[in-house]
């Protein structure tokens, strides 16, 4: 595969992406103003997501890409005066539990995953160290974030941000 083979594919895969997304987000806003019932909300979105990633899939651009683009342009979508907020409710709770399901279905796969390897000392003390370090950096960055975007620091801050940590 020559460079300019693989910047072809790369901006077929991604531009593709952006456009398809944008264009299955904004037909699913129509759709979804059609409607002011939940279930019929959560078909909408199960259908754009369907036939969204099988259409990626046919014309070779990035699926991943799609689906993301269409969520964004579904979700900050202002032109859905006509959808009630229980209905919006109805379809942000469902796709909660979605995401929660496939959540908890990839840290069962990882731990059979990690049930399969060989452990060793060294991958222990390594492992170990590793979450240290991720664990030290995540609480650096929390609390650049939070001094950041709190003009006073309460008197629990340390507290706060070791719970969020």
């Amino acid at each position: 595969m020559s460079f300019s083979s693989f910047v072809l594919m790369l901006f077929r895969e991604g531009f593709g992406g952006i456009v398809l997304g944008l264009l299955l987000g904004w037909i699913g806003v129509r759709l979804m103003n059609k409607s002011d019932d939940g279930n019929t909300l959560i078909i909408i979105s199960l259908d754009l997501v369907s036939f969204g990633s099988w259409l990626a899939t046919k014309i070779d651009v990035s699926e991943p890409l799609t689906m993301v683009i269409t969520g964004i342009v579904i979700g900050n979508s202002r032109a859905q005066q006509g959808v009630s907020i229980e209905s919006k409710r109805t379809l942000i709770n469902f796709w909660i539990i979605i995401d929660e399901l496939l959540n908890a279905f990839l840290f069962v796969l990882v731990g059979i995953e990690v049930l399969e390897m060989n452990f060793s000392g060294k991958y222990i003390i390594a492992g170990i160290i590793i979450f240290l370090i991720s664990l030290i950096a995540r609480y650096i960055s929390v609390t650049i974030s939070m001094l950041l975007t709190e003009m006073s620091i309460k008197k629990n801050f340390c507290k706060n941000n070791l719970v969020i940590t």
